[in-house]
């Protein structure tokens, strides 16, 4: 969030026209229900979204590199591309296959999608950021 914050102070600070018209264009397209990725601002997905899988919403977990994660459950996420070779190896949901999730715009790894019969996203929550975090 701050770095974002930092990019938006900057370029607000700068008098650059078009930059400008870009800043009050994502700012007029915020909205109170979505999520937008930490780093650039795009809109990810949206709290009506969110989905309980194995039985919560939110879950942590630690992969094999001992790298910690906090991530939560949606539906969908229209603001990310999916990437890399699909595996179920360290998968974190029993039966699921995963691959990595990255925001369509600045490519930053925001989660992963996960497969099976059905299909989710485990984004992780502190990459993403509401509308009142965004101002």
């Amino acid at each position: 969030m701050e770095v974002l914050l930092l990019k938006r102070f900057i370029f607000k600070t700068l008098n650059i026209p078009r930059l400008q018209d870009l800043i009050r264009v994502k700012e007029s397209e915020l909205d109170d229900n979505k999520l937008y990725c930490f780093l650039c601002g795009n809109a990810i997905t949206s709290t009506s979204e969110r989905i309980s899988v194995d039985g919560a919403h939110e879950h942590s977990f630690t992969n094999p590199h001992g790298y910690s994660f906090h991530i939560g459950c949606f539906r969908n996420a229209p603001g990310c591309i999916q990437e890399g070779i699909v595996t179920d190896d360290f998968s974190w949901f029993k039966g699921y296959s995963w691959r990595y999730a990255l925001c369509a715009d600045c490519q930053q790894h925001l989660g992963w999608i996960y497969d099976s019969q059905d299909q989710f996203y485990g984004l992780i929550l502190d990459r993403l950021i509401s509308t009142s975090e965004f101002n």
